[in-house]
């Protein structure tokens, strides 16, 4: 593992607490203007816990083998967050802090949602990628209603 360390927007203080993630790969930065393409090591400021009546929602790499945007530097939501997810949603992420959520329909793959995550400054800090059931829109609503149907019927039967 290289010494390279790949850091967030802003230098860290030598005194502020910091993680350290290793990263084999750009595209699993989580930085997402990561251009160093060996092993390294991402540095970012250790987390806050979130601030009241903010939604916390869960990250992970999806698996090799199943991901639906291969070499594309997204993160997936792992569980069905407390609050549907839409266009200029609040939510805390844990290596972010509090991020607005912004639609990116151009990049679309059947059941997902890709949504840009931007500061309060407006800078894109990552892409996360829900289920679109999780999401406030037209397609989100269908799925998680068929979802719920095929939950009733099989409950019936």
């Amino acid at each position: 593992m290289s010494t390279i360390p790949c850091q967030q927007t802003l230098q860290l203080p030598s005194i502020m607490p910091s993680n350290h993630v290793a990263v084999l790969h750009a595209y699993e930065c989580p930085n997402f203007r990561c251009m160093v393409h060996v092993p390294h090591t991402f540095v970012y400021p250790a987390p806050v816990p979130p601030p009241h009546g903010i939604h916390h929602v869960i990250l992970q790499r999806f698996s090799t083998e199943n991901n639906p945007f291969p070499r594309k530097n997204r993160w997936e939501i792992v569980e069905q967050p407390t609050v549907w997810l839409r266009q200029g949603c609040r939510i805390y992420l844990k290596m972010y802090g509090v991020i607005t959520l912004i639609g990116l329909d151009g990049d679309r793959v059947p059941g997902w949602k890709v949504f840009h995550c931007v500061d309060e400054d407006g800078t894109l800090l990552t892409e996360v990628v829900a289920r679109e059931e999780w999401c406030l829109t037209m397609e989100g609503i269908l799925e998680a209603s068929r979802s719920s149907l095929h939950s009733f019927f099989s409950f019936l039967c």
